[in-house]
């Protein structure tokens, strides 16, 4: 992992005396193919340079003030480096993604608020689209969680990111449903950009923070557009829930949502899953 490397080579400069060099610069790849050096190295080797001027200029001190100097330095350098390399771990779960601080109108006109998030144990958000073929095959799954859980203090909020859809559309799909809970259009897709939502049906699992806890496939019942399974094996959402609520840790905290993509025609949706 790259906050592995980042860390070990700061560590080898700051405690183990090595000489740094900007030769050193481990570059390393991102997720996105491009490159870029380590912030502690950077930072360490900026310190490192430091210290040689510092006590180049400081040669007239007795050593052991000299030795205590540095000693203390690397101790307070080492635990910078460690509070660094730990970072990246704190942030994987629930800490990255968040509902907006926006108000939302609902179907209805009704203010969604952030304070609605806050008022709960947990949300479960679920995007779609009322013409995905798959995000209408939920209909079943997706009431039996609303009433297993509505008692709970867990609600249910549906996003529709799809451009142009107006209320009325949205109205008549949770009618047909019979949806019970929330519905939120997203025209202009910013609910779907805040939460990096890119398929319907797909599902996220907010703590009262507003946090992302879980994100994904609401179970395994599809494995691709078109092709689903007679049995259900993996509830995804069901787990998350039951886990966060009972305090425990969330196994799968992310899955790949199967279904239409955000912004994409059904036309287009449909020729590509037969390619």
């Amino acid at each position: 992992m790259r906050w592995i490397m980042c860390t070990k080579w700061s560590l080898n400069v700051i405690w183990f005396g090595r000489e740094a060099h900007l030769s050193d610069l481990a570059v390393l790849p991102t997720k996105q193919g491009e490159s870029r050096p380590c912030v502690a190295q950077l930072f360490f080797l900026l310190l490192n340079r430091f210290f040689t001027l510092y006590l180049a200029l400081t040669s007239g001190w007795h050593s052991a003030k000299t030795h205590n100097f540095v000693s203390l330095m690397h101790y307070i350098a080492l635990v910078f480096v460690i509070s660094l390399g730990l970072s990246p771990l704190l942030t994987l779960r629930g800490q990255v993604i968040h509902w907006p601080q926006e108000t939302f109108k609902t179907n209805t006109q009704q203010n969604f608020t952030p304070q609605q998030i806050r008022d709960q144990a947990a949300t479960v958000v679920l995007f779609m689209d009322p013409e995905c073929p798959v995000t209408q095959k939920y209909g079943a799954t997706l009431r039996k969680l609303h009433q297993e859980w509505q008692d709970k203090n867990v609600a249910m909020v549906a996003i529709y990111p799809v451009v142009g859809i107006d209320s009325a559309t949205i109205t008549e799909f949770a009618k047909d449903y019979r949806y019970n809970f929330t519905h939120l259009p997203d025209p202009r897709q910013q609910l779907a950009r805040a939460l990096q939502a890119s398929t319907t049906p797909e599902a996220f699992l907010l703590d009262s923070l507003g946090q992302v806890r879980y994100r994904g496939a609401i179970d395994n019942w599809f494995y691709e557009l078109g092709r689903y399974r007679r049995v259900v094996t993996e509830h995804y959402v069901q787990d998350a829930l039951t886990a966060y609520l009972q305090g425990d840790p969330i196994v799968t905290a992310k899955t790949e949502a199967v279904g239409c993509l955000i912004g994409t025609s059904m036309v287009e949706e449909l020729h590509h899953g037969h390619h």
